[in-house]
């Protein structure tokens, strides 16, 4: 379903978070809307994590998780359950996406890697970038069809940013961490770079559209 077919209509229906408010009465134009370039592991690999997350985060008060700021654009690997293996994968990430942005022709910028996160639940990395990307985007972005609504906390746990309010919270998040690396799942140490996702996330309901998937 499309949550932004109509003006009028909002995500009461489909979905509530306790402690939202009002923000969700917004029709969901007029919500923060936010770019993100997400890679994915295959599924099968992310059953059990998206599972847990799921579990994990419905714990969590309304307070304790937002999602990136706009002046960044955010690099995502998600549903990677032994991630700090994973560091030497990133370099290559960051090639195949340079390689991607050259052969797709757009206007002259520059992308400079701010961090990286490397955790339990994923690796998070952050680039400044300029203006010209982030039109470059957009129009590319208007130019595709909408792909499905999909809830971001069921597929895409990195993407949630943690911000402790009370010891409860940072005690489930201790807890979550430590659940991840206890699952018992056969990773492969060695990602393969060949398909990006491009995504329009919607901050109040957390939600998000995919309006382009890339092959690298």
């Amino acid at each position: 379903m499309d949550y932004r077919k109509g003006k009028e209509q909002t995500l009461k229906e489909l979905y509530v978070q306790p402690g939202l408010g009002d923000a969700l009465t917004l029709p969901a134009d007029l919500r923060p809307q936010y770019l993100s370039l997400v890679l994915r592991i295959p599924i099968d690999h992310s059953q059990k994590l998206i599972r847990k997350a799921i579990d994990w985060t419905n714990d969590l008060s309304h307070h304790s998780f937002y999602i990136q700021r706009h002046d960044t654009l955010h690099i995502t690997l998600v549903d990677i359950g032994r991630a700090w293996s994973f560091q030497s994968s990133l370099q290559e990430f960051f090639d195949k996406l340079n390689q991607f942005l050259k052969k797709s022709n757009p206007p002259q910028i520059n992308i400079t890697l701010e961090k990286a996160k490397i955790g339990s639940s994923g690796i998070n990395c952050e680039l400044l970038y300029d203006e010209k990307l982030d039109d470059w985007i957009s129009s590319l972005g208007k130019s595709l069809s909408v792909g499905v609504v999909k809830k971001l906390k069921a597929r895409s746990i990195s993407l949630i940013r943690y911000r402790t309010q009370s010891d409860k919270d940072w005690y489930l998040i201790r807890q979550h961490l430590a659940t991840l690396e206890s699952v018992d799942a056969d990773f492969d140490e060695k990602v393969s770079f060949d398909e990006l996702s491009l995504v329009r996330l919607d901050k109040v309901a957390q939600y998000f559209d995919v309006l382009h998937t890339f092959k690298v």
